[in-house]
């Protein structure tokens, strides 16, 4: 007769703590959260917190950039700037207007300065009209005949150019291709050939070389 039966101790086991388990996304074995691989079937184990870092990362930033924009907003319309005058005529802010050369072609700028009535070898009608060329630009040398297209019209038509006038006018259209560089300065003289000596002409220049519409022009009253 065997007295005072003992249970033979053995280990107890550790109650599972569920919020450090999950369950293997391949085989549905419940491993550790913390665990690089299932042991059951091998598969590693993907943990989503380096994505949830980076998600939270982005948040923030949004909320900082929109914080941020709203706060520029704000300041600005809090401190609108004037620009016109107050009811007692003083100014609270002025704006400078810049206002840009009317005789600046591009890179370069002419003046229609004077028109002379002359006559051609055989005593035809012309006129002669000067230009102050002005060099603008940064580029090589150039001349008044490269960086310009000049255009005398009488009624409307345009007249043809006169390279040879009567005996003793002094009349030299050499400047017209003399290269200047930037910053100087010189007076052309160009003649044209008359229709005739009472209809007012149209003097109008543009850049050769460009895609501008401006032109600077003049009216002379030869009568």
């Amino acid at each position: 007769m065997v007295e005072n039966n003992q249970i033979p101790n053995t280990p107890q086991q550790q109650p599972i703590n569920s919020k450090k388990m999950k369950s293997c996304k391949s085989c549905g074995a419940q491993i550790s959260k913390k665990a690089k691989t299932c042991p059951q079937c091998g598969a590693k184990n993907k943990s989503h917190k380096g994505l949830i870092i980076i998600g939270v990362i982005i948040v923030v930033i949004i909320l900082i950039v929109a914080i941020s924009s709203r706060g520029n907003k704000e300041s600005s319309s809090n401190n609108p700037a004037t620009v016109s005058s107050s009811s007692q005529g003083q100014t609270n802010a002025s704006v400078e207007t810049v206002k840009s050369d009317e005789n600046e072609l591009g890179k370069y700028s002419v003046e229609i300065t004077n028109a002379r009535l002359t006559s051609t070898y055989d005593n035809k009608p012309a006129v002669v009209i000067t230009y102050k060329y002005t060099n603008n630009s940064d580029d090589n040398p150039t001349s008044f005949y490269i960086a310009f297209d000049d255009t005398v019209y009488q009624n409307g038509v345009g007249l043809n150019k006169a390279y040879t006038l009567i005996e003793g006018d002094p009349y030299d259209e050499r400047n017209s291709t003399k290269e200047i560089k930037k910053g100087a300065s010189i007076d052309v003289d160009v003649a044209y050939a008359l229709n005739d000596e009472s209809t007012p002409i149209d003097v109008e220049v543009k850049e050769l070389w460009s895609l501008s519409d401006k032109i600077v022009s003049k009216t002379f009253d030869i009568k």
